[in-house]
């Protein structure tokens, strides 16, 4: 019986799992070898993950980035019922979760009988008390601190700054404040992700008349690492983010962060961003001034955050649990 069965709906989410095995725990991906402890990272994989541990009678962790208000709104969880380790649902009558119902009451049902759940910002720790009515453990996790790092000689003092944000082309992104910004600032403008709001957000550009690039879908990890490392400031203008990856990705490159002043900026690149109000477009201009002025940011501002932190904490309570 290995240690840890590992559950983990992306790339990002696995990323501690080398250093985790080096540190000695046995840990496994795929297949169905029976384990003491199944760590489950992300909401999407919480049903697989219970479906493992009730065929292993493994206790389960469970890390939950974050519950966005506009999916379960001012709704509650359906009941749900394991039967065979399969979550089967029975739709609330009345004011169901907004979006998503049955994937998010059968989360909360699996958080609810986790020996641990794990919170990675006090901003989700807050919403999971608030909507799930369950209190968990602040573990921070990291960024892929061993691939955005420092380039040298990628950027070019005679081409136009940039503004970069890298983040999903959906409303709460806030990616037409970006878009503003670079008209009014002469700056080029460029925005990478996957969405629905692409086409939207290319009129808005047009009408503004600026230079503007919307890159839809997600680039390979060389290229968005490219365009860290050439932009002139990265612009995190988000108005719900449950971590957010791309300021301490940025920081990683050694580029210049502006963020929104909302909690989970805050708290993992509070000493190294440059934070502006949101719908507070002086503010912004403010802070891109500011982080064109100041020195850059080195990957030690956001050390905390690297895989190497992020596995060492984790080791220490699966360590615990583990006993």
């Amino acid at each position: 019986m290995v240690d840890i069965r590992w559950f983990a709906e992306t790339a990002h989410g696995a990323l501690v799992v080398p250093r985790l095995q080096a540190l000695g725990l046995s840990i496994v991906q795929t297949g169905d070898e029976p384990a003491k402890i199944v760590v489950a990272v992300g909401n999407n994989v919480a049903t697989q993950a219970w479906r493992f541990a009730v065929r292993h009678r493994s206790e389960i962790v469970q890390l939950i980035w974050d519950l966005p208000p506009w999916r379960l709104g001012q709704g509650r969880y359906d009941h749900i019922w394991s039967v065979n380790g399969t979550l089967i649902a029975l739709p609330r009558l009345g004011r169901r979760y907004a979006q998503r119902a049955g994937m998010y009451s059968r989360l909360r049902y699996v958080a609810s009988r986790a020996r641990v759940v794990w919170l990675p910002s006090e901003a989700t720790a807050d919403d999971v008390r608030t909507k799930f009515g369950l209190h968990g453990e602040l573990m921070h996790y990291c960024y892929n601190s061993d691939h955005f790092t420092p380039g040298e000689g990628d950027r070019s003092p005679t081409e136009t700054p940039t503004l970069l944000s890298v983040s999903r082309l959906m409303p709460m992104k806030n990616h037409e404040a970006v878009i503003r910004a670079g008209q009014r600032l002469g700056m080029a403008v460029r925005i990478i992700g996957p969405g629905p709001l692409r086409d939207e957000l290319q009129r808005q550009a047009d009408d503004l008349g600026g230079r503007c690039s919307i890159e839809s879908g997600w680039l390979t990890d060389d290229e968005v690492l490219a365009a860290y490392r050439q932009a002139a400031v990265v612009v995190c203008p988000s108005r719900f983010e449950g971590m957010g990856v791309s300021g301490l990705e940025a920081v990683g490159c050694g580029t210049p962060v502006v963020a929104s002043n909302i909690s989970p900026h805050r708290e993992f690149l509070g000493s190294v961003a440059h934070f502006f109000d949101l719908d507070d477009d002086a503010s912004m201009d403010r802070a891109i001034h500011s982080a064109l002025l100041a020195p850059r940011p080195t990957a030690n501002d956001v050390v905390a955050y690297s895989i190497g932190a992020a596995a060492d904490r984790l080791y220490k309570r699966l360590a615990e649990l583990l006993r």
